[in-house]
C-alpha cells in the first residue's frame, strides 16, 4: 500500500480527527495552538483556521495541543474537547494541562476561542508528559465517559520536585501518570463513574482508571470488542 499525500502547510501537527459522521472534512491540532481543516472532496486547507488557542497553549516542545474529540452528539450540541498543556503557571510554575470544552460557532468551520469551558486541570511539576489523548469511549454501558491520558509529569524515572514517593504513577493522590475516566455533563462540568475503582474515596483520587504509566501519549478503542489500547511513550 503507498502513501498519498492529501494536503500540506501544517506546523507540527500531533492529532487528526473528525466528528461522527463527517467524511468530507479532517481536523488538524497543531501543537502550537491551532486546528485547521482539510476538505476532503477538494483537498485544500481552510485559511481561516477552525479554532486558535496559540495566545494560551504552551509553545515548548512539550506543552502546547496534545490531542482533540468530538462530543458524540456533536452534531446537535456542537460541542469538542481539547487537552492542552501551558508552558508556565501551577504550583511549580512549569505549566498546567487543561481539557477544555469548546463550542462551534454557526458557521460550521469556525469556533470563538471564548467558548472555552474549562472541564478539569493538574498542575504539571515539569515541562513533559502532560495530559495527552482524550476520548469518549464506545462501549455500551460507558455512554458520555471521557477517557484521558495522563503523563506522570516528567523528570527522570518519575522522581524529583513534583512526584510522589515511589513516583506519580503510582500514587492514587495525584492525576499524574494515569489513565482518567470522567462523565461529561451537559454544562460541560463532570461526575465520577460509580464503577471507577476510587469511587467515593475521601483519600485517592477519584477520576483514576488506571494507575502506573510514565506517559501514555495516544490510545484508541478497537471497534469490534471495546478493549482500550494504550501507547506509553514515556522515557527513563
Amino acid at each position: 500500500m503507498d502513501a498519498e499525500r492529501i494536503a500540506t502547510g501544517f506546523s507540527s501537527p500531533l492529532y487528526v480527527c473528525a466528528p461522527p459522521g463527517d467524511t468530507s472534512r479532517l481536523f488538524v491540532a497543531e501543537q502550537h495552538g491551532l486546528i485547521k481543516i482539510i476538505n476532503l472532496p477538494s483537498r485544500t486547507v481552510n485559511s481561516t483556521p477552525f479554532l486558535d488557542i496559540s495566545f494560551e497553549v504552551g509553545q515548548g516542545q512539550g506543552t502546547g495541543i496534545r490531542g482533540m474529540t468530538f462530543d458524540p452528539n456533536y452534531a446537535t450540541n456542537g460541542h469538542f474537547y481539547v487537552s492542552y498543556a501551558t508552558d508556565t503557571g501551577g504550583f511549580w510554575n512549569r505549566g498546567v494541562s487543561h481539557i477544555a470544552r469548546f463550542t462551534v460557532s454557526a458557521d460550521p468551520n469556525f469556533t470563538d476561542p471564548s467558548t472555552e469551558v474549562t472541564v478539569i486541570t493538574t498542575d504539571q511539576p515539569a515541562g513533559g508528559f502532560n495530559w495527552n489523548w482524550l476520548g469518549f469511549s464506545p462501549r455500551s454501558g460507558d455512554d458520555g465517559n471521557l477517557y484521558i491520558c495522563s503523563g506522570d509529569g516528567g523528570n527522570v524515572c518519575d522522581f524529583g520536585v513534583g512526584h510522589a514517593p515511589g513516583g506519580n504513577g503510582q500514587s492514587t493522590q495525584t492525576l499524574l501518570g494515569k489513565i482518567l475516566r470522567i462523565h461529561i455533563e451537559d454544562d460541560g462540568t463532570y461526575t465520577i463513574p460509580p464503577n471507577n475503582p476510587f469511587y467515593g474515596s475521601q483519600t485517592d483520587k477519584q477520576e483514576i482508571f488506571t494507575l502506573g504509566l510514565r506517559n501514555p501519549f495516544r490510545a484508541s478503542f478497537d471497534p469490534r470488542n471495546g478493549n482500550m489500547f494504550i501507547s506509553d511513550v514515556g522515557g527513563v
